[in-house]
C-alpha cells in the first residue's frame, strides 16, 4: 500500500531544494505546488521503481495530486 510518506520521500528525492511545505494537502495541484512536468515524471518513475506499482501514460498526467497518485496506486494492487 502506498502511503503519503511514499510520495513525499519521492518529492523530496527528485525534486532537490523543494520545500515540502508547499504542498498544504494531498488534494493540491503537485503543478501548483511547484512541480513541473520533468519532476512528476521522476516521481512516478520512482514510486513505480521503489514500490512495485505502476503509472501507466494514458493516466500519469492525471495525477496531480498525492491523493491520485496514492488512490490510482492502491485500487492497482488491490
Amino acid at each position: 500500500m502506498l502511503k503519503r510518506e511514499n510520495v513525499i520521500e519521492a518529492i523530496k528525492k527528485n525534486v532537490l531544494g523543494f520545500d515540502i511545505g508547499r504542498i498544504e494537502n494531498d488534494e493540491q495541484n503537485l503543478f501548483d505546488a511547484g512541480l513541473d512536468s520533468l519532476d512528476h515524471a521522476s516521481v512516478l518513475l520512482t514510486l513505480e521503481e521503489e514500490h512495485g506499482v505502476s503509472f501507466p501514460d494514458e493516466v500519469a498526467g492525471e495525477l496531480v495530486t498525492i491523493q491520485a497518485i496514492m488512490n490510482h496506486a492502491n485500487a492497482a494492487s488491490s
